[in-house]
């Protein structure tokens, strides 16, 4: 009996707070019903008031032992304040009409307000795990005011869960672009909790990139060793933020040093965007940048002009095409997330130009993008691209 008595008497995992009333009583319910106590809410179960019946006394006994058992489960699962209103009530029954009068919405509003709650939710400072959990609570609450012939047609199900994985993805980090884009590539799409599972690696894996980049920028580079004498015409590139026309106004979000060495173009990057941890990359390509410089015998493919750089773009099995692009693409995060694919497929010692391992379709794509961002104000610098950045599936 005691062990009843203390199984009666704990809280339950959801704490009532005024706006998750509906999961709340979900819960409740399921554990009074358990209970075999629900008869007490519900007006089935009454105080007995026959005090000539023979067995009056332990049947008042007993309706008063759970009645005091269910009023001290609610006052554990509700916060302080909303507790305090309670005790001015005897039975479980005028409890639970009270909170209900308090909080129960009509389901409109409930679905205005849970709708308006995630579409407001983003991931910040959360990890995915956390994030998720959030987001889980306010669908569950949804789903508990859908209608029953709703939730057994199949293809409103599908529907629904299509929905959560957009709002899921649409709410994550910009760290999680590359993944992101690729899961809505897939057809079919995966379920939510297979989607949950890749981001938990996947943060697993950033969280190593970073540690490991962050330990490499903190080691003496190969490309920090002194120089040997250049021409004037190839040392004017020296920290100065990008020379190569780039000014510090298009690298506000970035640490970048761009020198030519013996031929070869040196990109070195410290990456800190809105929402993304800082990354260290360092690039060796040999490749022609406009402004001087060129190499000689090449004249059967011209130079690019000042400020312009060449590239190179195919995927395997794909005719690679030349694409001249302008050097302030390097401050773009969907150009830097084709270039950290590139030094994955080919190293930083990768020699030629630039190559960059991506449809050309798909390039063209993200050249269109990132000439549209240039091309607007200053208030539209956040990127939220949900695009498939090139990578192979």
């Amino acid at each position: 009996m005691s062990g009843r008595t203390e199984d009666s008497l704990q809280s339950i995992s959801v704490r009532l707070d005024g706006k998750n009333y509906s999961y709340w009583g979900y819960v409740m319910k399921k554990i009074l019903r358990g209970k075999s106590m629900w008869g007490y809410i519900s007006g089935v179960r009454v105080q007995p008031t026959d005090i000539n019946a023979d067995d009056y006394a332990k049947s008042l006994d007993i309706w008063e032992t759970d009645n005091a058992k269910i009023i001290t489960l609610i006052n554990n699962s509700v916060s302080h304040s909303i507790g305090a209103q309670l005790a001015k009530y005897e039975t479980a029954k005028e409890v639970w009409d009270h909170l209900a009068r308090l909080y129960t919405q009509s389901n409109f509003a409930k679905q205005y307000q849970l709708e308006a709650d995630i579409r407001v939710l983003r991931q910040q400072d959360m990890g995915i795990q956390d994030f998720y959990s959030a987001m889980s609570e306010l669908w569950d609450q949804l789903a508990l005011i859908e209608s029953s012939e709703l939730r057994a047609f199949p293809a409103y199900v599908t529907r629904r869960e299509e929905q959560r994985l957009v709002q899921f993805l649409m709410a994550l980090r910009d760290d999680f672009e590359g993944l992101r884009g690729t899961i809505l590539h897939h057809s079919p799409l995966p379920s939510v909790d297979l989607v949950v599972h890749e981001f938990l690696a996947e943060e697993i894996h950033l969280k190593s990139q970073v540690d490991k980049k962050t330990i490499a920028s903190s080691t003496p580079s190969v490309f920090t060793t002194p120089q040997r004498s250049m021409p004037h015409n190839q040392n004017r590139s020296k920290n100065d933020h990008c020379n190569n026309n780039i000014s510090s106004k298009d690298l506000n979000n970035h640490h970048c040093n761009i020198r030519m060495l013996r031929g070869n173009l040196v990109i070195n990057h410290s990456l800190k965007f809105d929402g993304m941890p800082g990354i260290h990359m360092q690039m060796l390509h040999r490749v022609a940048i406009g402004g001087g410089g060129g190499r000689r015998g090449c004249a059967a493919v011209p130079p690019p002009p000042r400020g312009w750089m060449a590239v190179r773009v195919g995927s395997q099995g794909e005719e690679q095409q030349r694409f001249v692009v302008p050097v302030g693409y390097l401050n773009h995060p969907l150009f830097l997330a084709l270039l950290r694919a590139a030094e994955e497929e080919y190293g930083f010692h990768h020699s030629g130009a630039i190559t960059l391992p991506c449809h050309v379709e798909h390039f063209r794509q993200v050249q269109g993008i990132i000439d549209r961002d240039t091309s607007t104000s200053a208030d539209h610098r956040h990127h939220h691209h949900h695009f498939h950045l090139c990578f192979r599936a």
